[in-house]
């Protein structure tokens, strides 16, 4: 088991991705680095053009709004397994391909505003909805079609350490386009 602030994790309900986000974590609580995510990512995108904004640094990397879609996508598709697991435990939960997604969606070309706006609300109703949690609910698990068990507090940590791994490369894409208009 790991234990967290948010309750113990099994390691058999964490596909080794989650396992990898819940790692990004470091131990920082979940649920106001989730709260306090959007605001990070205001003051980091405030005052960037454009350009800084749609800058993608390699063929197959993500532009920094691109990453916001996925962020928002994200957080819907977590309240769904979140709800899912808590009102069926054991039950089968849908896979999704935001790999596939995200790049066709019409969230990709949104304003970073409104992004934004969409990513805070929904981490308000998951966060609130996950703090309700007990630790009984927090522990139950639900059949992920591609990734096997996946528990509530799996998924707790794995958001959470999700939103920090997206913060680094949304400061990593802006270093990477400073780096072009102003060559060292």
């Amino acid at each position: 088991m790991i234990e967290t602030s948010y309750g113990p994790v099994d390691p058999a309900h964490c596909h080794p991705y989650i396992r990898e986000e819940i790692d990004l974590l470091a131990g920082a609580d979940p649920f106001a680095t989730q709260r306090a995510l959007p605001d990070r990512l205001s003051a980091a995108l405030a005052g960037l053009p454009d350009e800084a904004i749609d800058f993608r640094p390699g063929p197959a990397e993500w532009t920094v709004r691109e990453v916001l879609a996925h962020l928002v996508h994200s957080e819907l598709v977590y309240g769904y397994r979140y709800r899912s697991i808590v009102a069926e435990p054991e039950a089968p939960i849908a896979g999704y391909d935001q790999e596939r997604w995200t790049p066709g969606t019409p969230e990709r070309r949104w304003d970073v505003a409104t992004l934004l706006d969409h990513l805070r609300a929904l981490k308000e109703v998951n966060v609130a909805f996950l703090e309700q949690t007990t630790h009984e609910e927090r522990a139950r698990w639900g059949l992920h079609s591609e990734r096997g068990k996946e528990s509530v507090a799996a998924l707790i940590g794995g958001i959470a350490g999700h939103d920090v791994m997206h913060e680094r490369q949304i400061a990593a894409n802006i270093a990477a386009w400073r780096r072009t208009v102003t060559p060292t």
